[in-house]
């Protein structure tokens, strides 16, 4: 049996608009374009490694009824893989189901679309021999809420050959807002198939690793919530080895999220001297991956950083950046002083989690309805940490946060969803809230 290379990738969301959001002229340029540089990059790199097919987990566009720009982009990125050679496995998800408009073009020949009756089994054929088995069935309308993973099964006279099950879906265990074709680790256990290739969920993950099932994420973060380096894997077969992962970005486009504490600086000038230092940590960390021996390639540079800066901490700047204009005019600055960097910089915005300065542990003990509140929250920060020493479940913490005298504070939807689904660091973070919102109200009373 013979290895094999292919690559993998999801949620291309080809032409996403980016509403709402400003920046230079050559940012908005560069933004809009992300997601058919990463496509471009995507396609380069096939070529450049020598694929042997290319799977796409659905969701190509990033709207039902798929811009015309959007649909010859990809048109034309497999007729460029069609003359490398290179095979393109393709199931429609929930944003790009396939009985919208997009169904409407005329492909090359090495492209499979699979239909959304049955499962499908497609063989990927090299030098005229069968090589593996492609299983993939598409989502036929926008809110598919059926098991879809129970429908594949393993073809088993061809069981020598690896088998792939193509699908876009949400698995149980994995966090998604949106739970279309959900299925759990069990349904693609029982399938039978030697790789799962998965999309719907933007951040890569793999969900087992027997069978190897993988989400590689979106090839381009579309918003502040989707931080990190985009793109897809690539995948190698080989009959003595079974499956292995390389990750490469595509993303042109890198969101991220920035911290600087106010505690330490003691002048506006000295924070703003820290933030630029982080900027530019944030912008390094990135770089170019070594050439590649084999193929000559690298992995492409970052070309704009879209950044949250979240200023926290307790100080005396927290006046001054709170007074009116105050951050917005600091935002402006930064813009301004990052306005020529290469790559570009743009601040999205700034989110003041700042608070002023405050003596807590003599507030804690406080006897009044401050000190009163604040060891609740510190009794409740303390069970958690015990849970985690204990390797606990904050399930039990989160029951008592909603039924103690702390309940009035955790009565936001968002709140309940996060005290229903209990998760230790996010817990921290609503607490430390809290407490700063107590503070904000009860302070100067």
């Amino acid at each position: 049996m013979n290895s094999l290379r292919f690559f993998h990738a999801a949620d291309l969301h080809l032409d996403t608009p980016f509403k709402g959001l400003s920046g230079t002229p050559h940012m908005a340029t560069t933004l809009h374009a992300a997601t058919f540089t990463a496509l471009e990059r995507l396609t380069s790199l096939c070529i450049a490694r020598r694929a042997d097919f290319l799977l796409v987990a659905g969701d190509i566009y990033n709207h039902e009824e798929g811009s015309l720009k959007a649909q010859f982009a990809l048109r034309d990125a497999c007729e460029k893989l069609h003359a490398a050679g290179i095979g393109v496995f393709i199931v429609h998800g929930n944003h790009d189901f396939a009985g919208s408009r997009i169904t409407r073009m005329q492909w090359p020949p090495n492209v499979v679309i699979f239909g959304t009756d049955n499962v499908e089994t497609v063989p990927v054929v090299r030098s005229g021999k069968e090589v593996a088995l492609i299983h993939g069935i598409s989502h036929a309308a926008r809110n598919e809420r059926s098991n879809m993973a129970r429908r594949f099964t393993r073809d088993t006279s061809r069981a020598d050959l690896p088998q792939i099950g193509l699908l876009h879906c949400t698995v149980a265990s994995v966090a998604a807002a949106d739970r279309y074709a959900p299925c759990t680790a069990e349904d693609l256990k029982a399938a039978g198939m030697d790789y799962w290739a998965l999309g719907h969920v933007h951040e890569r993950q793999t969900v087992l690793q027997t069978p190897l099932s993988v989400y590689p994420g979106n090839i381009q973060g579309l918003h502040i919530n989707e931080t990190g380096p985009r793109g897809c894997y690539e995948v190698t077969y080989a009959p003595e080895d079974g499956f292995s992962l390389r990750f490469h970005r595509l993303g042109p486009v890198v969101w991220e999220r920035l911290s600087v504490s106010i505690d330490t600086p003691a002048t506006l000038d000295a924070l703003e001297e820290e933030i630029h230092r982080r900027i530019a940590a944030c912008c390094t960390a990135v770089q170019k991956a070594p050439q590649d021996e084999e193929s000559g390639s690298t992995e492409p540079p970052v070309e704009a950083w879209m950044l949250r800066l979240t200023l926290e901490g307790r100080g005396p700047l927290n006046q001054p950046l709170r007074a009116a204009g105050g951050h917005e005019e600091l935002t402006e600055r930064l813009r301004t002083a990052w306005a020529d960097a290469s790559p570009t910089v743009w601040i999205k915005d700034i989110d003041l989690r700042c608070r002023p300065e405050a003596d807590m542990e003599a507030l804690r003990s406080g006897d009044n309805l401050l000190g009163e509140t604040l060891r609740l929250v510190q009794q409740a920060r303390d069970a958690l940490e015990h849970c985690s020493a204990e390797n606990g479940s904050t399930a039990t913490v989160a029951q008592e946060l909603l039924s103690g005298p702390l309940a009035p504070l955790f009565a936001a939807p968002q709140a309940k969803r996060l005290l229903d689904e209990p998760d230790t660091a996010a817990l921290h973070d609503l607490l430390d809230s809290v407490e700063m919102t107590c503070l904000d109200l009860l302070e100067a009373r």
